[in-house]
């Protein structure tokens, strides 16, 4: 049995009814692909050559081969085991998208998908094969819980499903599913109590290494504010952030939208102005935020608060799990004039960045290691049911990730991938999640957003896109000047 984290075991324990910890990602096959992989098994059907190409490639996924087991009482963490009667056919599930089939109608469809907690019996993922699309397309949605994995390692093993084995990160797809593995039988439940009681040096010795880096770090950060030292003066703070109509209870129904941009524009922008990639991914949100809320009355005077998720994974971490941390920056939504906007994003992520360096990197997940699963899986199902999050100020407006993918252009079962459009889970308080992920020279925007509160996110991911198009031609203007550029960028 594999233990899970102490970071994996607080998203496990942080689903509710209202927040279910699905990791989405919707792979757009090009149109016609219905021909395409109709041909590549004899039965010539969509869903068994699916459901084939799984059978191959599960054996060099590990995460969608577990299965959960939770020892009695939470007397210790959660584990991993191979299941022993794991069915792919109970994962591989088909669907026809209702209505014309336009982007819209599959949008609302894995709506409903990410509603839906994971069965939690069996392996925490689904793979759902979406026809009907309106070009004879056919979409792919993968979902996975968030305990099982995060967005970088999500991606890498969403490679093992394209036809592309040579892929960084994949290996060849070669030997029957039962080859590499033998499932496990689950312990009963006096063993998990035993091997409980076997790990409580093990435990101790894990909780204090927790506490002296989550010590370590709140020590720095009290010195600094101690010392005025600007990354704490001036950085992002929780429950500083100002309300809006997505900062509320939210409901477990779910509404998503799509948009992509060409990966080029990135460039431009950055070549003018400076900044990162990341930069230019806030930047363009926060223009799309500050529009969308102008449209509803709703914009605030201070700077929108973001959650960063910060990658921490390691060349030598395994596949799966997380091995992520997390920053806060401000999005100035406030300021009308694009340029000065980006400029004072990339001064907010500096800002942020200085902070989370001065916290450390593995501070969060010390955190979470010395987090009581049990009292925090209740509490946070009490806050969920009772609404406190519309008691008090919002701990962060929205998460907002940038995730790298596959640079090369990729294809299943022949049928080229047109898009990859990644979401992350919502938590209560904060019903919008905004991801982009980089694919083939493209961004593609995926949002999610709790329904009762954007019920049309559709206007947001557009905004998106246009925000993207709208800094790329400013910079083609600021060219010209590249010197002036640089000097307010800098100051």
């Amino acid at each position: 049995m594999q233990k899970l984290s102490g970071l994996d075991t607080v998203f496990l324990h942080a689903e509710t009814p209202r927040t279910p910890m699905n990791v989405i990602a919707t792979i757009v096959l090009e149109a016609g692909a219905v021909d395409t992989l109709e041909q590549a098994t004899p039965e010539k059907n969509v869903h068994t050559t699916v459901l084939a190409r799984l059978r191959e490639r599960v054996a060099f996924m590990p995460p969608f081969r577990r299965k959960l087991v939770e020892t009695p009482f939470g007397l210790d963490q959660p584990g991993w085991i191979e299941d022993a009667r794991f069915a792919i056919e109970d994962h591989v599930l088909h669907t026809v998208v209702a209505g014309a089939g336009t982007p819209e109608d599959l949008e609302r469809l894995v709506a409903r998908i990410a509603e839906r907690p994971l069965d939690r019996s069996r392996p925490l993922w689904e793979l759902w094969v979406i026809e009907g699309l309106d070009d004879g397309g056919v979409a792919l949605v993968t979902k996975a819980h968030h305990a099982a994995l995060d967005g970088v390692s999500g991606a890498s093993l969403l490679l093992h499903l394209f036809d592309r084995p040579e892929a960084e990160g994949a290996e060849p797809h070669t030997g029957a599913l039962s080859d590499p593995w033998r499932g496990e039988e689950e312990p009963s439940p006096a063993a998990l109590v035993s091997e409980a009681a076997s790990r409580v040096g093990e435990r101790t010795r894990t909780l204090a290494d927790a506490a002296r880096v989550a010590g370590g770090g709140i020590a720095r950060i009290l010195r600094s504010r101690i010392e005025d030292a600007a990354p704490v003066r001036d950085a992002a703070q929780p429950f500083t952030a100002p309300p809006t109509p997505f900062n509320r209870a939210i409901s477990p129904r779910r509404s998503v939208a799509y948009a992509s941009t060409p990966l080029d524009r990135v460039g431009s922008i950055r070549e003018a102005f400076g900044g990162s990639i990341n930069d230019v991914v806030l930047a363009a949100c926060t223009g799309a935020l500050r529009d969308w809320l102008i449209d509803r009355n709703e914009l605030p005077e201070t700077p929108l608060v973001a959650s960063i998720p910060v990658s921490t994974r390691g060349a030598e971490d395994e596949a799966g799990g997380n091995h992520i941390s997390a920053m806060l920056a401000d999005l100035p939504v406030h300021i009308d004039d694009p340029a000065h906007r980006y400029f004072e994003v990339c001064r907010a992520g500096r800002r942020a960045k200085r902070f989370h360096s001065l916290l450390g990197k593995q501070t969060v997940a010390a955190f979470a290691e010395l987090s009581p699963g049990p009292l925090v899986a209740g509490a946070l199902r009490l806050y969920s049911r009772w609404g406190l999050a519309d008691l008090h100020r919002p701990l962060q407006n929205l998460v907002i990730s940038n995730v790298p993918g596959p640079p090369q252009p990729l294809s299943f079962a022949g049928a080229a991938v047109r898009a990859l459009h990644p979401h992350g889970p919502l938590m209560d308080g904060a019903g919008l999640n905004i991801t982009v992920m980089s694919y083939a020279g493209s961004l593609d925007v995926g949002v999610l957003a709790c329904r009762e509160a954007i019920p049309d996110p559709g206007t947001l991911a557009r905004g998106v896109a246009a925000e993207f198009e709208a800094l790329a031609k400013r910079a083609e203007t600021e060219l010209s000047d590249r010197g002036t550029v640089r000097l307010r960028i800098a100051s």
